[in-house]
């Protein structure tokens, strides 16, 4: 792009031929999106602080998307994402936020949220492929979930948390697998009176973590239960997992 005023026009048609590339990754957008910053620079003669905002932006949606969809790329190559889908009964193309309860269902049926089942070597290699499962059809879904779904696994509670707050914190879990199964059986059966008892369950989740906001385990049950209870506003997605 030569040296002259770039619009927000401008950097859509950088964006659509972007899209157009392929193989594209992250660091050729980060490429183009340096040599571009520079141009809509307030601090040059060509920049613009509107522009400034929208490139970056813009850039940052797009960069996400793009890095989702090597993500999914990556996964799909390690595994097959519909054979825990098959496990279970269910038709492969059911589609992504069906397929991503029903991963939970799953998860949550083999006690995984636990980190020492998880973690045990003659099911390491099964739970690994369920839990990559969950974060494909989450990236397919919705890609808020993952890191918020990384979080809970990585902060398990063990040596995280004072001991004072050890009792607190495994109640709390238990209470927020408890809406994690409601939230499913909503989505299983899409009776009105599930998705209430869901609802008031996570949200006692939210109001017991609130005073512990700044450890990173309940931070963790936190943001599970809030997702899951926003979710719910969506509506139920039919599972056919009692058929």
């Amino acid at each position: 792009m030569p040296d002259s005023v770039v619009t927000p026009a401008d950097i859509d048609h950088v964006l659509d031929e972007l899209r157009a590339r392929d193989g594209l990754d992250t660091e050729q957008v980060d490429r183009v999106y340096r040599r571009l910053i520079k141009q809509v620079h307030p601090d040059v003669v060509t920049g613009n602080a509107e522009t400034f905002r929208y490139a970056r932006q813009a850039f940052a949606r797009f960069r996400s998307r793009v890095d989702n969809d090597a993500q999914l790329a990556k996964l799909a190559r390690e595994t097959d994402m519909v054979a825990p889908l098959r496990d279970i009964g269910l038709d492969p193309d059911i589609g992504p936020r069906a397929s991503l309860y029903a991963m939970l269902y799953r998860f949550h049926a083999l006690g995984l949220a636990s980190w020492r089942v998880r973690t045990r070597p003659e099911l390491r290699r099964r739970n690994a492929r369920l839990i990559r499962s969950i974060v494909y059809w989450g990236y397919r879904y919705d890609p808020s979930f993952v890191p918020i779904f990384e979080r809970f696994l990585r902060n398990h509670g063990r040596f995280r948390i004072a001991e004072r707050q050890s009792k607190t914190y495994f109640m709390l879990r238990r209470v927020l697998l408890r809406g994690m199964d409601w939230c499913i059986r909503y989505h299983d059966r899409g009776r009105p009176a599930t998705a209430e008892i869901a609802h008031d369950t996570l949200g006692y989740v939210l109001l017991v973590a609130l005073p512990y906001e700044r450890d990173d385990a309940f931070l963790a049950l936190r943001d599970v239960a809030a997702w899951l209870r926003d979710d719910l506003a969506k509506g139920s997605v039919y599972l056919g997992l009692n058929q």
